[in-house]
């Protein structure tokens, strides 16, 4: 009913199907009123006419749950209780235009990680006291142009009420239009009609691609702070996590079975940190390379810069002990790099870089069990 998301399907064959519809019924009165003139039956056609056009208009609430219901919006989160003894992470990405300025208790590590997906951003976040950790890769960027075809789709509206295309949008402007869209519902039309007028279908099978065919019906959405480029979507099944960079929306899963508390510990000291600035830089404190820095090199093809990543991570474990409440972490924290590096090497096609990865292996691993080079 006017909600053909086939990829075969366009704007102009959406629209034509809604008007072959009406126009089906328009030309079925004359056959029908030289069958019976009673104005009882003249007034049941025509009503039923206008009845079928509002159907088509409003088919999207018929959808079934929960692409068609409303998701909990979720309020500010108390953070969580700051640990002693933090260090601070300093990077910047003139890839994505952000940096990252955040405050980590020693027990946490975060790495760059290579994902079986090899042309996407990977972190890696461990809880070293637990011994507990998560991966959150990079899934798919939405291009905002397709995000406006997807809006226009069907909505001959759309173009009229927003006038300026989603990627000249700012932060600010990006998010509340998405909000809408994820809390579009039945129970908000009120809301939802000025900003995307009668013709809401296309909105609906946006809401639905961005909460992923897995979401039910417990799904949490936390937008944080308008300039804020993130978002979170949470339920039993999945978490997600969306960064607003400059030439799409980066969808990152979190691929982990046991989630638990460490997403949120993610969520608030690393995710939300994340700020947008146009006219970012990096510099480099005494030539070291930082994560953002060292994914946005490895993206494009440069494996060097994320074996210097790397060196930095060796040396400072080689040089320092990580002390956490009175406990000595730095076993872990080599084990862990460790274990990291030899998923990375996997993905290494510059042999001398992978030979250089177990250099930085013998390096961390202890002289009883010293490391097998290669």
């Amino acid at each position: 009913m006017g909600l053909r998301n086939k990829n075969e399907s366009t704007y102009g064959k959406l629209i034509l199907f809604r008007l072959k519809t009406f126009l089906f019924s328009l030309f079925l009165l004359p056959a029908q009123n030289s069958v019976s003139d009673k104005i009882f039956y003249k007034a049941i056609r025509k009503v039923g006419i206008i009845i079928i056009f509002l159907f088509i208009i409003y088919s999207p609430l018929f959808l079934p749950a929960p692409t068609n219901k409303s998701v909990t919006l979720s309020k500010e989160t108390a953070p969580l209780e700051r640990e002693l003894r933090t260090k601070t992470i300093v990077t910047s990405s003139q890839t994505l235009l952000m940096n990252l300025h955040a405050e980590l208790s020693p027990r946490y590590l975060l790495l760059p990680f290579v994902h079986k997906d090899v042309g996407m951003r990977s972190f890696q976040f461990i809880d070293l006291k637990t011994a507990q950790k998560i991966v959150i890769h990079e899934k798919e960027k939405l291009r905002y142009e397709d995000l406006d075809r997807l809006l226009e789709y069907g909505n001959p509206l759309y173009s009229i009420l927003h006038k300026t295309d989603l990627k000249d949008l700012p932060i600010k402007s990006k998010k509340e239009l998405l909000t809408h869209i994820m809390l579009l519902s039945p129970l908000n039309l009120l809301e939802t009609t000025p900003q995307l007028g009668p013709f809401f279908g296309s909105a609906i099978l946006l809401k639905k691609r961005l909460l992923d065919e897995t979401i039910s019906n417990d799904t949490v959405v936390k937008f944080y702070a308008p300039e804020t480029p993130v978002f979170f979507v949470a339920s039993a099944q999945q978490d997600f996590f969306y960064l607003l960079a400059p030439d799409g929306l980066i969808r990152f899963v979190v691929d982990s079975i046991k989630r638990g508390p460490l997403v949120s510990v993610f969520e608030q000291e690393i995710f939300q940190k994340f700020l947008f600035d146009a006219n970012v830089t990096v510099t480099r404190n005494n030539q070291r390379v930082e994560i953002l820095e060292a994914q946005d090199a490895f993206l494009q093809g440069d494996e060097h810069t994320l074996l210097t990543y790397y060196v930095g991570v060796a040396n400072n474990l080689t040089n320092q002990q990580i002390i956490y409440n009175d406990i000595d972490l730095t076993a872990e924290a080599r084990a862990a790099v460790f274990s990291n590096i030899e998923t990375v090497q996997k993905f290494i096609k510059d042999k001398n870089v992978y030979r250089s990865f177990d250099d930085i292996k013998y390096q961390l691993t202890p002289m009883e069990k010293p490391g097998e080079k290669r």
